[in-house]
């Protein structure tokens, strides 16, 4: 019997012969259990599948203020410059671009605390057009 190759698309997910991960992995969002605060319906990762916007933030290279400055010989290639840190600012708050591409990973909702956030990022975008 020759080995079986667990990538392989030729296996039935409902064979006794598939590996126990592909015969238990939900077949679709309605079936995940828990992480409802991401995955429940309406919410930031589902409505990103729905709308075919998922990308993958790994293949994007880091900014480079935001690359990692504290260890020696990071001065040499660049590491961190041009970087503000906001804690310096009045407010805590300092206008500076870090991603290359407009993005928008997070939508926080009218309840609870993530009214107070949605307060401050209202106040954070209000500045930025001034």
């Amino acid at each position: 019997m020759s080995p079986t190759n667990l990538f392989s698309s030729d296996i039935s997910v409902d064979s006794k012969d598939s590996p126990l991960s592909a015969r238990m992995r939900p077949r679709s969002l309605d079936k995940f259990v828990g992480q409802k605060h991401i995955l429940g319906p309406g919410q930031l990762l589902t409505r990103a599948i729905e709308a075919d916007r998922i990308s993958s933030l790994i293949t994007r290279p880091v900014p480079a203020p935001l690359k990692d400055a504290h260890y020696k010989g990071a001065k040499k290639l660049g590491r961190g410059e041009g970087y503000k840190y906001a804690h310096d600012y009045p407010g805590h708050y300092v206008e500076q671009e870090y991603m290359p591409h407009p993005a928008s990973y997070y939508q926080p909702t009218g309840q609870g605390y993530e009214a107070r956030i949605k307060e401050r990022l209202a106040d954070l975008k209000a500045r930025k057009k001034k």
